[in-house]
């Protein structure tokens, strides 16, 4: 890792990890890796809001940015599962990789803009549920030039879907 940039320890600012990596022929290279945290606590027990997430075809009901999202193959949704989702119009290929009920789900998201590994853990506690999201994007081609100007306005998106995620679980 070349290094990390936080904006004063707060776990909603964005922060930039650069991957080292080489190819044959061309030497070193480094590929941006934008990492956001969102938190919060929801009033329902794990198991429901690891559900609730793990299903992506509800994310049109809490993610103002989700159009579309589909479950690609049969049920029932577990590791190995596909969902082609539509975020800002722009289809995306998420499948999930870890399934671990109810405390820890990955999704690992590909697209033209970026690809984004989505990390969601949620935990028991007296009012219900601790739950915590990191997203590693990785932006490429003229994403990469214009994402550092986007992180904040991100970042912002990232909390206000948690909380609207929060309010989804809470709801039913």
């Amino acid at each position: 890792m070349l290094g990390v940039a936080r904006g004063g320890g707060d776990p909603h600012e964005p922060s930039l990890e650069a991957a080292p990596w080489s190819r044959p022929g061309v030497g070193p290279c480094t590929i941006a890796v934008v990492k956001f945290l969102v938190g919060t606590e929801i009033e329902r027990p794990p198991s429901e809001a690891f559900d609730l997430m793990a299903d992506a075809r509800n994310e049109v009901h809490w993610n103002s940015q989700v159009s579309r999202s589909e479950l690609v193959g049969g049920e029932p949704v577990g590791s190995g599962s596909v969902f082609e989702t539509y975020n800002r119009g722009k289809p995306y290929r998420a499948t999930i990789t870890t399934f671990d009920r109810p405390t820890r789900l990955v999704f690992d998201v590909a697209g033209a803009p970026l690809d984004i590994t989505a990390v969601f853990e949620f935990a028991a506690t007296a009012a219900g549920t601790s739950y915590r999201a990191e997203f590693d994007m990785r932006p490429k081609g003229f994403m990469k030039l214009v994402f550092p100007l986007l992180k904040p306005a991100v970042a912002r998106d990232l909390v206000k879907q948690s909380q609207r995620f929060k309010a989804f679980c809470e709801e039913r």
